[in-house]
């Protein structure tokens, strides 16, 4: 497997994370039928590191608020987790962890998605595959876009 991202975008201030011991992953738990449903998962700043005050932590729900350290979900652990999740279709939306996986083990992924829709419109690439499924070629030439048209 492939080394992790080195820093991440946290899912409520937008910021860099810069270090897995400054995120944590977060999510909500209801139980439908006697089984866990997952929903609602974000990657944010640890309180401690977060630039907002009041921390980066989504607000609270009458849901069961979830919550690891980031550093727990990198590597094969972390990967094997998010599988049996999915296996277990314990997510109530499969998007979201799949999403979650792409962010933490492809690498270049999570600095290029919120580039990808304004380099394919400037030709950077043509996609050929499902939105999001973009190959390593595709994730560096919209990060090679991203900086040379400065792009946040």
């Amino acid at each position: 497997m492939n080394n992790p991202p080195s820093k991440w975008i946290c899912d409520t201030c937008g910021e860099i994370i810069e270090k897995p011991e400054d995120g944590y992953i977060e999510w909500l738990s209801r139980t439908d039928n006697a089984h866990p449903r997952y929903h609602r998962l974000v990657l944010v700043h640890h309180k401690p590191k977060s630039p907002r005050e009041r921390g980066c932590y989504p607000p609270k729900s009458k849901d069961v608020d979830m919550h690891m350290p980031l550093s727990h979900f990198l590597g094969a652990d972390g990967l094997t987790w998010f599988l049996q999740q999915l296996s277990d279709n314990t997510f109530e939306d499969r998007e979201e962890p799949i999403e979650m996986m792409k962010r933490l083990f492809v690498p270049g992924y999570e600095m290029a998605r919120k580039h990808f829709d304004a380099a394919i419109a400037d030709d950077v690439f043509e996609p050929n595959t499902k939105p999001g499924y973009y190959s390593q070629v595709q994730i560096k030439a919209t990060l090679r876009w991203a900086e040379e048209n400065h792009q946040d």
